[in-house]
């Protein structure tokens, strides 16, 4: 059976050496065994943000095999995502539970993820009240319109969680592309500048 790698020889190249560069039986395989177990039972917004850690866990251990991870190498993923500590604690608990998984099922004999502490978190300052909800709302895009919808109503007005120190807000594993969008005018002490993230 033929696979596309690519629509370029640029592209081909690069897929191909990420087919030939994953071991059997690597971490990429273990990880995509593991999720189903792992998110049998949670809420939908937890399983849209572990399947989206385990692409990236995915991406960024694909050359090592299960038995090859160390403690140093979840500390050096945990930093790569520091300065966004709720990506770096929900990446790391995600290899945490793949790991503990792996476990029980007798496929490595430890877990390297054991003594890697959590990032520390900002505390949640409050939630978005219902007026500033209305008046971001009602001065948003369409597109737009529907991520606050889905933020505002079944992340129980959780939009500060997603808000970064540089005044934007990050909205992880939404289908859209890489876009931004000011919200100037709004009764927030900054203006509102939201990125959609793939």
């Amino acid at each position: 059976k033929w696979l596309r790698l690519g629509g370029t020889l640029a592209a081909a190249l690069h897929a191909y050496a990420r087919i030939v560069a994953q071991p059997e039986g690597g971490m990429a395989a273990l990880i995509e065994q593991a999720m189903p177990e792992i998110l049998r039972g949670l809420a939908p917004s937890t399983v849209a943000q572990y399947s989206l850690a385990a692409r990236r866990l995915q991406e960024i251990l694909v050359e090592f095999r299960p038995d090859q991870v160390q403690p140093v190498h979840v500390a050096a993923v945990r930093r790569k995502y520091k300065p966004s500590p709720a990506t770096a604690n929900r990446t790391v608990t995600v290899l945490r539970l793949v790991f503990d998984w792996a476990l029980d099922e007798h496929l490595v004999a430890s877990n390297p993820c054991v003594g890697v502490k959590r990032l520390e978190q900002p505390a949640r300052d409050r939630l978005v009240s219902g007026n500033e909800y209305a008046e971001i709302y009602a001065k948003a895009q369409p597109r737009l319109r529907s991520c606050l919808h889905h933020f505002y109503h079944f992340e129980r007005c959780r939009l500060f969680d997603h808000w970064h120190p540089s005044g934007k807000m990050f909205l992880p594993g939404l289908q859209c592309s890489q876009q931004a969008y000011s919200l100037p005018g709004t009764t927030l002490n900054q203006p509102l500048q939201v990125v959609l993230l793939r």
